[in-house]
Order: structure tokens, then sequence, then C-alpha cells
């Protein structure tokens, strides 16, 4: 979310706003292998990431801003072997119940337009991330690195003739591709994706009982990538502070 109003860049038309950022994450996965020495097992696996950061929003004009920003991250990567044969029972022995602890830090910047259609609002934006990362569980994975992600996303926002406690009702979502290199691209054996997110808001503005929030809901999103595929749901936040 962006902290207070846009204040005015020198004598420029340019206004800027300070950032914060912040997110949580958790993953879940199952594979049923059924081809190689480790066919007739099944793989699990889960991740946990959590990650915090800000920056300063530039606003160009009215429409167009660019964003750089910096954060830290901390990130828990849990596989268990279900072992059904000898070679299934060999790699568990290795896991042995072992977690992966990495911390790192971010640097990215990012560019939006905003192009009104009627009462939607359509939003087109590009990013660069780096994700740089250090191991500190002293286990036998190699979990540090570093990675690159590039994103490009089409969002629209859609007011409803509709309210729920009292609150103005928006619908929904993105498109976007994701292209990575680096160390992520072998991690997730891909090294480009797309997302499908689809979201119902409440537009909280003005309530006193939503503290900072502006809008707060669910999404969903369908991901797509050449060799996986997946779904995830979550809260929607944003905040105005």
């Amino acid at each position: 979310g962006t902290i207070g109003s846009p204040r005015k860049l020198g004598d420029s038309d340019i206004t800027w706003q300070p950032v914060v950022m912040g997110s949580l994450g958790y993953i879940r996965g199952e594979n049923d292998i059924d081809r190689g020495p480790l066919a007739f097992n099944e793989f699990e696996e889960s991740a946990l990431a959590l990650h915090f950061g800000g920056g300063v929003a530039f606003h160009i004009t009215e429409r167009f801003t660019v964003t750089p920003t910096i954060g830290v991250f901390y990130g828990s990567y849990e596989p268990h072997m279900h072992a059904r044969t000898p070679a299934g029972v060999a790699v568990d022995a290795f896991l042995d119940d072992e977690t992966a602890d990495t911390i790192g830090v971010t640097s990215g910047i990012a560019i939006a337009y905003k192009q009104p259609m009627g009462k939607n609002m359509w939003e087109f934006s590009a990013g660069y991330t780096f994700y740089g990362s250090t191991e500190i569980s002293g286990s036998d994975f190699d979990a540090g690195g570093s990675s690159h992600v590039f994103e490009q996303r089409a969002d629209l926002d859609i007011p409803l003739e509709a309210k729920l406690w009292d609150c103005p009702l928006h619908t929904g979502g993105y498109f976007s591709l994701t292209e990575v290199a680096g160390d992520i691209s072998d991690t997730m054996n891909s090294d480009i994706w797309a997302t499908l997110h689809g979201r119902l808001l409440l537009n909280t503005e003005g309530k006193s009982w939503a503290w900072k929030m502006t809008r707060i809901g669910l999404g969903v999103s369908g991901i797509f990538g050449d060799d996986f595929s997946g779904w995830d749901a979550g809260v929607d936040v944003t905040f105005q502070f």
C-alpha cells in the first residue's frame, strides 16, 4: 500500500508517495512418480515464504507511475518422500525430515499505466525483481542462489452495482506472463508461465472498522507452465496509510 497523499517533487509536475509491501505465502504439492528410478513412489513438498519491503512510487503523470523497491524475505522448504520401493527408501533416508531455511534481499522496478474504460479501470504494468538468498539452516540442500523475475500484467477493475455490509463491491482480475532466469528456472523446471487471476472485493474506503484497508476480498489464480500447472486462493488486501 501507499503512505499518505502524493507529494510534489520539487517544482516539477511529478509527485511521489512512499510504498510498503508485505506478503505471506504457502504452497504444497504432491508428485506421484510414474517413470525413472523413483517410479511408484510419492514425493511431497511444501514451502513457506515471508516478504517485506518498500519503495517510492513516482507519478510521472496522473496515469503513468514508476516504482523502484527493495525488500527482505525468509523462506522455508520441506520435502518428504513416501517410499514404496528400495530406491524411495534410500531417498527418504537422505531427506531424513530435513528442511532448508533461507533469507535474502530483493530489489526491483515496476512501471504501470492506468486507462479508464467507462466506470472500469485497466492497469497495464511490467516489472523486474532480483532475488538473492543464502541458506541459514545448515541443511544439505543447495537452497541459496540468485534469480531474476520479469512480469507483464493486464489488470481490470470492475465496480458492481451492488453492496455488501454497506461497502461497494468490485470484481475483476488480471492476466500475467512471468519470465524467469537464474536458479528459479532450474527449481521450477520452466522459464515462463502464465497466471489468470479473478477476485471479488469490498471497497472499504471511509469505513472506520476497516482501519487503513481500502479493499479486501478473495482471489483465485490458475497458473499454467510448460511442465507444471496449479492454482491458489487467498485474501486480497490493499492499504492506504
